[in-house]
């Protein structure tokens, strides 16, 4: 059976210098998408897993996220991918309690942060019996590796080998009815869920798909893994709380989401309408 990375090889193979991801980034003429090409984003998980690799990080250890959103995390989950490491992606809007739990129980040798997750670490740092070490995602000030330094290595990470049956991520429930459970989603899992809606939303080659589901959702890790497999464009929205804002720069043919964002999404429209309307 497939794994993740046969996915993206695959996908790299067929479409190359194709847009693989657009990321929302300011230039002189505003704010806008910039385009990483599928050659370009397997170099860049290279990097990134060649880093985390000289880092001493190696297959079955696993490796936590705590970001509002962003590029990094989707590059995370692909060097995971590549190194057999487990993710971990956590809501950097979760209690104290929560986060100590989810963190402690997982066993995250090293957690990637921004500016918000890091906030949150410090304020947990004292309670976790075995603190992981920490990485800092780009223009992210603190203690820990700074992005750049982990991606400045030879981009060649060590041969590694990855099943269906390995590992891939750990997500973790909402907690509504006691302390959040962990669920482990193998790559198998991953695939079967990519391969059961291959067709579902078009049957077109070329399709830019719309990111707005959180990457610690199960629907987000969907959303990443679906559109880079068919060779479509992902578009990605800065954070969960500027999809409205990011989809109109986006103007996306297909997204999946789920119904908290869809919520907003209409809150928001509902108030723009009640000022006065659109724009």
């Amino acid at each position: 059976m497939q794994t993740l990375n046969d996915l993206l090889e695959q996908s790299v193979e067929r479409h190359a210098s194709k847009p693989a991801v657009r990321r929302l980034e300011r230039t002189e003429d505003g704010l806008g998408y910039v385009p990483i090409t599928y050659a370009q984003l397997r170099s860049l998980r290279d990097r990134l897993a060649s880093g985390l690799a000289a880092a001493g990080l190696h297959k079955g250890q696993r490796i936590g996220i705590l970001t509002d959103g962003g590029f990094e995390p989707i590059l995370t989950f692909l060097a995971a991918d590549r190194l057999g490491l487990t993710a971990v992606p956590m809501c950097h809007k979760s209690s104290t309690e929560i986060l100590v739990h989810n963190i402690s129980r997982s066993g995250v040798d090293c957690l990637v942060v921004d500016e918000k997750g890091l906030q949150q670490y410090e304020l947990v740092r004292p309670a976790l019996p075995q603190p992981p070490q920490i990485l800092l995602t780009e223009a992210t000030e603190g203690e820990g590796q700074t992005w750049e330094a982990v991606m400045s290595g030879d981009g060649v990470p060590p041969e590694t080998d990855v099943t269906a049956a390995d590992e891939s991520k750990i997500l973790y429930t909402s907690g509504s009815s006691g302390l959040p459970k962990g669920v482990v989603q193998t790559h198998g899992n991953i695939v079967a869920n990519v391969l059961a809606v291959w067709d579902r939303i078009s049957h077109a080659e070329d399709l830019y798909f719309f990111k707005s589901a959180p990457d610690y959702h199960s629907m987000g890790i969907l959303n990443i893994y679906y559109p880079l497999a068919k060779g479509w464009t992902l578009d990605l929205a800065r954070s969960p709380d500027r999809v409205l804002a990011d989809i109109r720069l986006s103007q996306p043919q297909a997204f999946l989401t789920v119904p908290l964002v869809l919520d907003k999404v209409f809150g928001n429209v509902h108030k723009e309408i009640d000022a006065g309307g659109i724009k």
